[in-house]
């Protein structure tokens, strides 16, 4: 789960000396959205192909743009979340990748790690997905899953979240390897738990895809 090994290598660089039609047609033909600027092995930022396309003179270097050229790379031992968070905070749907002496190594596109979460939460497995709502101070993860084991079931996928309308509480989502989850939902209940949600596979089709978009605009925690 470490960035580097989530590198794209489709995706091409650009250089500050590139014009801004030779840019547009790489990203065009890689159908990327931004695209790393790199000058002899160092990552001088991502750029977007929105902002190139605004400029009128299409012959002008890329060097020579205004405010072109974010922030957003990782070190390649980085965990992929910080890759997702680097992408959110700087609005980017690339993230460069450096080594240790800060050479530029390569690429991740958020779309890639976007599939790779999608295989984590383990769609093609039949199940149900439940949310609970639980104080941070009595949150454990050990907890939740003795629960849902008492019950011969095994959590396929969790993911933990702040809850935007208590800033004392966390959203715990939960798959689970069962289409009948009601034994679990009562065991939850009676050891205090606010179950917030449930679903059933055939109940909320759209329902992983919502969470994972979830996860991906994450990331300033």
């Amino acid at each position: 789960m470490l960035a580097k090994n989530f590198i794209n290598p489709d995706i091409l660089p650009i250089s500050p000396r590139d014009t801004v039609e030779s840019a547009l047609d790489l990203m065009d033909s890689l159908r990327l959205q931004d695209i790393p600027i790199v000058e002899m092995g160092t990552f001088k930022g991502i750029a977007n192909g929105e902002q190139i396309a605004s400029n009128p003179n299409y012959d002008a270097f890329i060097d020579d743009l205004p405010n072109v050229g974010i922030e957003a790379i990782v070190q390649e031992n980085q965990h992929i979340f910080d890759v997702l968070k680097a992408g959110s905070v700087a609005n980017s749907t690339v993230v460069a990748v450096q080594d240790s002496s800060t050479n530029y190594v390569g690429a991740v596109a958020l779309a890639d790690v976007a599939k790779m979460m999608g295989k984590g939460l383990s769609l093609n497995t039949p199940g149900a997905v439940l949310v609970l709502s639980v104080t941070s101070s009595s949150y454990s993860a050990a907890e939740i899953a003795r629960l849902v084991e008492g019950n011969n079931a095994k959590i396929l996928f969790s993911f933990v979240e702040s809850d935007p309308e208590d800033a004392a509480a966390l959203v715990v989502t939960l798959r689970i390897n069962q289409l009948d989850i009601s034994r679990i939902v009562a065991t939850f209940e009676r050891f205090g738990y606010i179950v917030v949600a449930k679903f059933h596979q055939s109940d909320a089709p759209d329902f992983d895809q919502e969470r994972l978009d979830g996860l991906l605009s994450y990331l300033n925690i």
